[in-house]
């Protein structure tokens, strides 16, 4: 989850590759067609609120506006759409944040690469490390945060309906954010792959270690026993 492109790496060790900046990228270009969004936005907001305070239909024929009424609904909506859409720059700023302190803390984790970071922060949380839980625990919470954020913003868009420039900017934007949440999903897939490995990992060590041992008990009492029956008290 901390992981910003997940990719099987080449070979045949069917790793996983992490890229933070890839993920960076597109999550600025994310942010860059919201805010034009948000332009457009303000456009028609503008022009609506120039109908309602003029009375005038004329100026609001480019906006499909045909009546007062209608000036009015549009207005509110544009209202709730600028809303949404500064609910989800704020989504976003706070999960590039998270991911730059992340990269901040792998600069100073002297981990070798990045996918050894992650894969050190997922064994961590599987034994217990409280730290490292709450990483990959806020990591879920703000692509949750995206997400609904999204969600929200595209029903009052749907609501809306057709607005010129406005719904243009709507899609343009949309498709930039289908990405960056396709990404977190791969991103929270990959790393419950890696934890789920990393948990398996350190079972088999644990297994290994207790079979290890056993084994050396086993054979300490099977080599006191021996020197007893011959005579010799160890």
């Amino acid at each position: 989850m901390l992981s910003v492109q997940a990719a099987h790496a080449g070979g045949g060790g069917g790793g996983i590759v992490f890229d933070p900046t890839n993920w960076i990228q597109t999550s600025a270009t994310a942010a860059s067609t919201v805010k034009q969004e948000g332009i457009a936005v303000q456009n028609a907001a503008r022009m609506a609120k120039m109908v309602i305070d003029s009375g005038k239909m004329v100026q609001g024929r480019s906006l499909g506006i045909t009546d007062m009424t209608q000036a009015v609904q549009l207005a509110q909506q544009l209202g709730k759409l600028a809303g949404a859409d500064d609910a989800l720059l704020n989504a976003i700023g706070n999960k590039q944040t998270y991911i730059n302190d992340v990269i901040a803390l792998y600069g100073a984790s002297k981990s070798g690469d990045f996918t050894t970071f992650v894969n050190s922060i997922g064994q961590r949380a599987n034994l217990g490390n409280a730290n490292a839980k709450n990483l990959l625990t806020q990591h879920d919470v703000l692509n949750a945060a995206i997400q609904v954020a999204q969600g929200k913003r595209l029903q009052i868009a749907s609501e809306m309906g057709s607005v010129p420039g406005v719904t243009q900017a709507v899609q343009v934007a949309t498709a930039a954010l289908d990405t960056l949440i396709e990404q977190n999903q791969v991103q929270a897939s990959a790393l419950a792959a890696q934890l789920a490995a990393a948990a398996k990992r350190e079972a088999m060590e644990t297994a290994s270690r207790t079979n290890a041992d056993s084994q050396m008990a086993d054979y300490a009492t099977a080599t006191r026993s021996r020197l007893r029956t011959l005579g010799i008290t160890p």
